[in-house]
C-alpha cells in the first residue's frame, strides 16, 4: 500500500497466453496484499479520500501504463487520445449495481464479458458486429 501512497507508477501487462484479463491483474495485486496482511481492502485509500480499491487501482494503472508507454495526456482530458472500451449495458458483472460500485464490481466480480466496441486514437476498430 505504502507504494501507491508514494506514487511508485504502476502499469499492468502480459507477455504470456496464460491469462490477458486486465481485471484479474488488478485483482491479484489486491489479493496478494490480502494474504500477506490478513485483512480485506488493502490497497483502498479512505484516507486519501479513495475508498475504492478497483477504483485506486485502476487509477494507478491508467496513469502509471500512461508513463510506461510515454503519453503526456491520458484519461477524460483535453488532448488526449480517444481510447475507449465499451461493454454491454447489461454486462453480468454490473448489471443492478449502483454506479458508484461499478468499477468495484467490474474488476472483483467473475464474469467476463468481451468488449461491444473498442476505439483506438478516436477511431472505432472493433464494433459487436465484427
Amino acid at each position: 500500500q505504502r507504494w501507491l501512497s508514494a506514487g511508485v507508477p504502476l502499469s499492468i501487462g502480459s507477455d504470456s497466453h496464460v491469462c490477458r484479463d486486465w481485471r484479474e491483474e488488478l485483482r491479484l495485486l489486491e489479493y496478494g496484499q490480502r494474504l500477506i496482511q490478513q485483512r480485506r481492502n488493502v490497497l483502498a485509500a479512505p484516507d486519501e479520500g479513495i475508498a475504492s480499491t478497483a477504483e485506486r487501482l485502476y487509477s494507478a494503472a491508467l496513469r502509471g501504463g500512461a508513463h510506461a508507454v510515454g503519453v503526456a495526456k491520458w484519461g477524460f482530458q483535453a488532448g488526449a487520445r480517444a481510447d475507449l472500451l465499451l461493454l454491454p449495458y447489461r454486462d453480468p458483472a454490473i448489471e443492478n449495481v449502483p454506479l458508484e460500485f461499478a468499477l468495484d464490481a467490474l474488476v472483483f466480480s467473475s464474469p467476463v464479458t468481451p468488449f461491444t466496441r473498442v476505439m483506438v486514437g478516436g477511431r472505432w476498430v472493433h464494433t459487436e458486429a465484427d
